[in-house]
């Protein structure tokens, strides 16, 4: 290409499909491979690239430097473009490292940014979190031309934008949809688990046990589980073990006790300067420590599977939006307006007065009009587009941080490009019967999964006991050093933040807990300290050395593993008064499942958990419950040992399924 130079940084799962594509199969490396296809297809040819790439293609002659980046964005950069120079890099703290680089916070943007949780916000930036620091976005080519000293960045694949397909013609049924979608994700899981060094994380929700399961069709695989006191307590950590048997996987699940090792303010400034980010939830931490005693006990893993992405295109989240209660149809329904709510805070400025309230009865045609702005005539996509862009700077960001850091490639099924043209092809009329919960995922999955993966429920049990979010709310308020490390003396007025209301607001939030608003606090509290990353070094940001390395648990022996985990964290020895009614949670009841021939547990009309027939005493208990007889004279009237039923029981009252009176 006339002494064109190339850069390529990232993977490529469809190496063959382009080797045939140029007529060579004999390159030595993937840079080599995409030069060969860009000289002869041209630049734009990256499209047909399955993979999580990064290109830079310098062409001398004509004084441009052309930068690509993946489909999905997987392989995240960061650049800054001054008067005289352009940094770029994949993390924030190298281009800070610049004299020129802007170092203040963006806070502007970073206040508007959707903090995670939320669904359906409306608020699209690259913009990263300090002043002119972008995130290259997806999908995109950045030329610079150097003579001219100017940038210019276009997409080369729209499908993220507005989508406008016929879909009159489609006749197709939601189950051949749905087999569809298993064999392109069947094809994706695949591509990307191309060697014994490619090992899975596994959580035991849906999404990852897909990939598992998926995945062991083909070849051996290793899994890895994060062991909290909150998988613990919901059994994820029984779910993943189990699953791993039935699967013939291996499973390491490793013991991170977060809800102590959180209370120290010097690691939770080093994870906010780790991860680059204010919002530094939980999953950053656990997947970073993960990575970590991954590299430790297993050094032969090289990249993991995630089930990350799944929720943002297959309506994992409707549940969070609309709540699982009710009506399905009136679920959906409300879905949908949520939907059309988002997209009208597009369309309706603050300044618009009344005509907000009467939003749901203007057209939305007229609404875009007015505003200048386009609308997504399939309403799903608006959906996909939001939770995308969320997760850009959220779950990807983390997972990405996570995994690069202990030298891990983490590589995501769910976020293969073609998912998002094969969804937005799918006629709206079936959407109900695809995304309400993911039954295009869990339905085709019932001859692979077992059903109490496919039965659990997307939102986990609450056990109020063990929330430590408030506690740590206080414990870091309470440090005023923190604070004033964060947005300096506490007499001296803030630039953006009023620090008399903000403190007079943490001193009624830690008499009265509100759980979003302490976490909002939070984030500009981070965010205040994130400007301080500036000049640290890995020394400052070794998280690793505060914290004990995490340990693989051996279930060999179950009743001395259950008493090291149930000390190392602190799960409450709670004792059940046998003489008081026991009875059943509200919604919750014992089923029998004809089809299956199977009981089970229920709550709110979903199977949750089967009772194995072997356990015939904990049947015989559950069918004797009338909400009035006590343990003592249920088991005294059965002629059943308390020992027989004693786990079963605790289980089900931690779970809200029984509850003493």
């Amino acid at each position: 290409m006339n002494g064109i130079t190339l850069l390529f940084n990232g993977e490529i799962y469809n190496r063959q499909e382009i080797e045939n594509k140029v007529g060579i199969t004999s390159f030595e490396n993937n840079a080599s491979l995409v030069y060969e296809l860009i000289r002869q297809k041209g630049l734009e040819a990256v499209q047909i690239i399955n993979g999580s790439f990064f290109i830079i293609c310098i062409d001398p002659q004509q004084q441009k430097i052309h930068f690509l980046n993946d489909h999905m964005g997987i392989r995240q950069c960061y650049y800054y473009h001054g008067k005289n120079i352009l940094l770029f890099g994949s993390e924030i703290k190298f281009l800070l490292l610049h004299p020129d680089c802007p170092k203040e916070i963006d806070w502007e943007t970073s206040l508007k940014r959707t903090p995670p949780g939320v669904s359906l916000g409306a608020f699209k930036s690259y913009k990263a979190w300090f002043k002119d620091v972008y995130l290259f976005p997806e999908a995109s080519k950045m030329c610079v031309d150097i003579n001219k000293k100017e940038l210019e960045i276009t997409t080369y694949w729209n499908h993220l934008e507005q989508t406008h397909y016929d879909y009159s013609h489609d006749k197709r049924t939601s189950i051949l949809i749905m087999e569809e979608y298993i064999s392109l994700l069947d094809n994706a899981i695949k591509i990307r688990k191309d060697n014994a060094s490619v090992g899975s994380l596994l959580s035991g929700g849906l999404d990852s046990s897909a990939i598992a399961a998926l995945c062991a069709k083909h070849s051996p695989l290793e899994t890895f589980s994060i062991l909290t006191q909150t998988t613990y307590l919901e059994d994820t950590t029984g779910i993943c073990r189990k699953l791993a048997h039935d699967l013939q996987v291996k499973n390491s699940q490793f013991l991170i006790p977060t809800h102590q090792i959180v209370f120290n303010t010097d690691l939770w400034k080093q994870w906010v300067w780790r991860i680059e980010s204010p919002t530094n939830h939980t999953d950053s931490l656990t997947k970073t420590l993960l990575h970590y005693a991954i590299r430790k006990n297993d050094p032969h893993i090289k990249s993991v599977l995630t089930g990350t992405g799944s929720d943002q295109l297959n309506g994992g989240l409707v549940r969070w939006i609309v709540g699982g209660t009710g009506n399905a149809d009136e679920n959906w329904e409300s879905f949908y307006n949520a939907i059309q709510d988002g997209e009208n805070q597009k369309l309706i400025g603050n300044d618009d007065g009344a005509l907000w309230s009467a939003r749901s009865f203007v057209n939305r045609d007229f609404l875009a009009t007015m505003a200048h702005k386009k609308i997504e005539h399939n309403s799903w996509m608006f959906y996909v587009n939001s939770t995308l862009h969320s997760e850009t700077f959220s779950l990807l960001w983390d997972e990405l941080r996570a995994s690069n850091y202990h030298g891990h490639e983490t590589r995501f099924p769910f976020l293969d490009f073609r998912f998002v043209d094969f969804i937005a092809k799918i006629p709206p009329s079936l959407h109900k019967d695809l995304f309400f919960d993911k039954p295009i995922l869990r339905k085709p999955l019932k001859n692979i999964l077992p059903d109490y993966v496919l039965s659990n429920p997307k939102l986990p049990p609450y056990i109020p006991e063990y929330d430590y979010r408030i506690k740590l709310f206080n414990f870091l308020t309470s440090n005023k050093d923190l604070i004033e490390e964060a947005l300096g003396n506490l007499n001296q007025s803030h630039p953006v933040i009023n620090k008399t209301n903000l403190l007079k607001r943490i001193k009624t939030l830690q008499a009265n807990p509100d759980i979003p608003e302490s976490k909002t606090i939070l984030r500009i509290l981070n965010l205040g300290l994130l400007e301080k990353m500036v000049g640290k070094t890995e020394k400052d940001m070794n998280i690793e050395a505060l914290i004990e390395e995490p340990i693989e648990i051996n279930f060999t022996d179950d009743k001395k593993t259950k008493k090291f985990l149930e000390t190392k964290l602190s799960i409450k020895s709670r004792a059940i008064d046998l003489q008081k009614p026991i009875c059943f949670c509200e919604n919750c009841a014992l089923l029998f499942n004809k089809l299956r021939n199977k009981y089970f547990l229920s709550k709110k009309n979903e199977l949750v958990f089967e009772i194995e027939d072997e356990y015939i005493d904990w049947k015989l208990f559950l069918e004797y419950i009338d909400n009035r007889k006590s343990t003592e004279q249920i088991l005294k009237d059965l002629s059943i040992a308390y020992t027989a039923i004693e786990s079963f029981l605790k289980i089900a009252i931690e779970e809200k399924f029984l509850f003493i009176a």
